[in-house]
Order: structure tokens, then sequence, then C-alpha cells
């Protein structure tokens, strides 16, 4: 299992993971630490570094990237689908979402009414806005934060209150290392147009 992604409707945690690299199952909970159970007995489609967003009125997405997957257009791409009510089945076909190519790590959050879309770029995370969650496409804005130190850049953004967090790792910590890494959190801070300053890794907690 690697790069797993939990989402959050009617009453129930789903948690999506992927098996064999790029084959997505489901668990679901109650509660965000279990127990969990079956939602389904086989893989619900193929992607790569799965994640999904359910939007203000209800309706999920789930995106990834087609490492590994025969979709879309030759090479790796922001892509997504929309869910059905039940979060367990494609409602529709996989759409590719970015015309610049991506290596993993897509995630997905929404901020006055912009969706952002972010992945690893090269050793780099970068971002795409767009005003819907299925664009074609989606507007490749620059870089959202730097080469993570001693890890690949694998991240996630939240509101929390007022505020926005960055949530990334890094293995230059804690005795880490590349593969002993340490979840680390910075604030996110927004232009009037809705672009994000880039990012600055820090070790302080005055930030």
């Amino acid at each position: 299992m690697n790069a797993p992604d939990v989402a959050f409707k009617n009453g129930w945690y789903y948690f999506y993971f992927p098996y064999d690299k790029t084959h997505i199952g489901v668990a679901k909970s109650k509660t965000p630490i279990g127990p969990w159970q079956e939602a389904v007995s086989s893989k619900i489609t193929t992607i790569f570094d799965p994640t999904v967003f359910v939007d203000d009125d209800g309706q999920a997405y789930i995106y990834g990237n087609d490492t590994k997957v025969n979709i879309g257009e030759p090479g790796r791409h922001i892509m997504g689908a929309k869910l059905k009510d039940n979060m367990v089945e494609l409602d529709g076909p996989w759409v590719q979402l970015s015309k610049e190519q991506v290596n993993e790590a897509v995630h997905v959050f929404k901020r006055n009414n912009i969706y952002y879309f972010h992945a690893r770029v090269g050793k780099v995370t970068k971002y795409w806005m767009a005003d819907n969650p299925l664009p074609k496409y989606a507007t490749l804005k620059g870089e959202l934060a730097p080469d993570a130190p001693k890890a690949p850049n694998h991240a996630s953004v939240i509101k929390f209150k007022k505020d926005w967090y960055f949530f990334y790792h890094r293995g230059d910590v804690n005795e880490g290392s590349f593969h002993r890494r340490s979840t680390c959190i910075e604030k996110m801070m927004f232009r009037e147009d809705g672009t994000i300053i880039p990012i600055v890794y820090t070790l302080s907690l005055d930030k």
C-alpha cells in the first residue's frame, strides 16, 4: 500500500488505498481511526497516488496521475474523475487536467471558489488553478514548494479555522533519512488574485 488518502461523506470515512501500485481499493469506517471494513471487494479504478476531494455541493472527485496507467495522452498528467454518491464507483471517464507532465503526488483543495491542483514535478511541487473541479485544462501557476530535504515532495493542504497550512515531509530532522521522514507543516499565504506565495521551509515554531 502506497500513498493512500481518506475522504469523509454521509457519515463515513472512506480510505482509498493503492495496491499493486495503481489498483485502488476502498475501506470505510465511522471514525478516522477505524475499525475499517471493506467498502468494495475489488479495485474501483486504476490510477497512481489517488486523492479524493468532496466539493461544497457534496459531489466527490478522485484524482491522481497516469504513471504506469495507459489512459489519456502519453506521459504523466494530472487526471480527475467524478465519483458516484456511494463513493466507490466512477461516475464517468477519467479527464486529463494538465497539459504539463507531473511525476506523482497529486492533491486538490478549494479556496474562494478556486480549485487548486498541486503535484511533484521533478524535485519541486508546482500548482495549477481552475474555476471548476474537472477543467480542460487547469492553468499552471508555478512553483508551490521547493525540493523537500531528503524526501520526495508529497504534500497536502488544509484549512484550519481561518488559516491555510501546507503539510509535507522531510528526512533531515529527528535523526531521519529519505526512508525515515518526519511530517512538517508550514503556514500558507495567498495573494489578492488567489495565487500562492511560494512556501519557504523552516524549522521555526514562530511560523
